[in-house]
């Protein structure tokens, strides 16, 4: 940060001298004197460099752009406090989608895809699997697995069977 609020100033004074400096051309053509451009960037690099020999590390720290970091820096940091305090949430309630996306029916048999997680019912996966004219992805809805799907990538899920069960006998 400290570089960076380094970086600002000399921009600063860089442009306070490159003013001087123009000025200082202007009122030559004015007067009918030759200006060499080469010798004015010459002349503007070595006032500035001048001018930051001279601005102490205790000057930069002072310096508002700087505080202004602090302050963000210092804020990000309270914010990253707060989200790890965040993790202490503890989930009371899951909502498990009980329906398969192909034949909108009760799902029987889960099983879910290891590459994004989703649900099917065995039957449904069969029938749309045996369809080998075409690649099956996901069908839910904003899935970002784009890949086909395979038995291998599909496992029964026994804790979604258990949910699924238990849904049944409260209704």
């Amino acid at each position: 940060m400290l570089e960076y609020a380094r970086m600002h100033v000399e921009v600063q004074q860089s442009t306070e001298v490159l003013q001087q400096v123009k000025d200082e051309a202007v009122v030559s053509i004015t007067n009918g004197t030759d200006t060499d451009l080469t010798q004015m960037l010459d002349e503007t690099q070595r006032r500035t460099a001048q001018r930051m020999a001279n601005v102490s590390e205790r000057e930069l720290t002072t310096y508002p752009r700087y505080q202004q970091l602090l302050q963000r820096e210092e804020a990000a940091g309270s914010a990253a406090a707060a989200a790890a305090g965040d993790q202490e949430l503890v989930m009371t309630e899951t909502h498990m989608v009980t329906r398969d996306p192909w034949s909108q029916q009760e799902i029987r048999q889960p099983y879910r895809n290891a590459r994004c997680g989703h649900l099917y019912d065995r039957s449904s996966l069969e029938a749309v699997l045996q369809k080998r004219s075409r690649r099956p992805t996901c069908p839910h809805v904003g899935c970002t697995n784009k890949m086909p799907l395979r038995w291998e990538d599909l496992t029964e899920d026994t804790f979604a069977k258990q949910a699924i069960e238990k849904k049944k006998t409260q209704a």
